[in-house]
């Protein structure tokens, strides 16, 4: 659990003094259960918080009912960072426990008194802030541009093997979620693919590039 935090870019760059707040804040985490909210749309976000266990999801819903996945996050990563110092800092999209998850909550006043007095720490966060908008430019440029086809193709060359096969380490739901369109849409394109030859599945959760 330690080591996670540890290999944190944010929190390794804390002087002892700090790192002794942060374990003062570690012995009161928050739990949450799997599929719970940690956060809703509009909610207001007061800390940056780290995760100790489990992972959790960024999800938006649109009006038509269909869910998409933004962003995944895993033990040693943090949520807030990017909207704490915000003009109108609340969370845009819906946060939640994707398993059973332990957060640790670190308010603005501490996290200020950090970027104050922390030139290291506060070089940190301004890069992490810089990477994260990257994150989401490349996430909104995929899911705007392309076809379902050509997008699964791409992501689809990127996890095959020497023998071109496809091992899937997710459902067809969190599939459809990163892809932002309905769980039914993904399995047509799929069994388009299929028989028009370009795919061949295996087993439930394989598939081998054939074209």
């Amino acid at each position: 659990m330690i080591l996670n935090l540890k290999q944190n870019p944010l929190l390794k760059n804390l002087t002892d003094e700090e790192w002794f707040m942060f374990e003062t804040l570690l012995k009161k985490p928050f739990r949450y259960h799997k599929k719970a909210f940690i956060y809703m749309e509009s909610d207001q976000c007061k800390t940056v918080d780290f995760i100790v266990e489990g992972s959790v999801y960024v999800k938006r819903h649109d009006l038509e009912g269909r869910t998409l996945m933004v962003e995944r996050f895993l033990p040693g990563d943090f949520l807030g960072a990017n909207l704490l110092f915000s003009s109108k800092p609340t969370y845009p999209m819906d946060i939640i426990a994707e398993t059973d998850c332990v957060l640790v909550k670190v308010p603005k006043p501490i996290i200020l008194s950090w970027c104050q007095g922390n030139m290291a720490f506060l070089e940190t966060y301004m890069q992490e802030l810089s990477d994260r908008a990257k994150i989401l430019v490349s996430t909104i440029h995929k899911l705007s541009t392309g076809t379902l086809r050509e997008r699964l193709l791409e992501d689809f060359d990127k996890i095959k093997d020497e023998k071109n096969k496809i091992f899937l380490s997710v459902s067809k739901k969190e599939m459809a979620e990163r892809y932002g369109v309905a769980r039914t849409s993904l399995s047509r394109e799929l069994n388009k693919m299929e028989e028009e030859g370009i795919l061949k599945k295996l087993s439930r959760n394989a598939y081998q590039l054939l074209k």
